[in-house]
């Protein structure tokens, strides 16, 4: 059997405000119930990848997309959900890449999202969730998801900006 890690962290929201906690034994179980889960992996952990080819029930093209190491920031449509690459700020200091890609796939009670590097953005969500501050729907988990990374690279954007229109200025 494969070593298990892989798993940063799951939740099980109940849809009412309400989220616990959950791990890879739970997972299977939480399909028949209410609510939904939110899976949040390491990309490059070897039962990461088992777990989405072997066990997850997702199309291969969406498991390939989730494991991609690079992309560009897109959304891809499928009949049951969205493949979501989106950038976050990266947090690892050994890599030379400033935003580092999160890879999100979300259907009707399930988000999952893929990293390689750590992004401070999840972490933000993890920790309302410890402190009771629950989305009551997976939209409201998406949109709580896409605000913070936005709220992230922002300050980046802005000093990009900010270095452009002095470079125009001295032209």
């Amino acid at each position: 059997m494969l070593d298990r890690v892989g798993l940063i962290s799951a939740h099980h929201f109940d849809g009412r405000g309400n989220v616990r906690p959950v791990g890879w034994d739970d997972l299977p179980a939480l399909q028949d119930q209410e609510g939904f889960v939110w899976i949040h992996l390491q990309q490059n952990a070897t039962y990461t990848k088992e777990w989405l080819t072997r066990e997850s029930g997702l199309d291969p093209v969406v498991v390939e997309g989730l494991l991609a190491r690079q992309s560009r920031p897109r959304c891809t449509e499928f009949v049951d959900g969205l493949v979501l690459d989106l950038r976050g700020v990266n947090l690892d200091p050994t890599c030379e890449e400033e935003m580092a890609p999160l890879h999100v796939w979300v259907e009707q009670k399930r988000l999952i999202t893929v990293r390689l590097y750590r992004i401070k953005a999840t972490r933000d969500i993890r920790d309302q969730l410890a402190a009771g501050h629950a989305p009551s729907s997976i939209g409201g988990l998406l949109a709580r998801l896409t605000h913070r990374l936005i709220e992230r690279v922002e300050p980046a954007v802005t000093a990009i900006d900010d270095d452009m229109d002095l470079l125009e200025h001295d032209m």
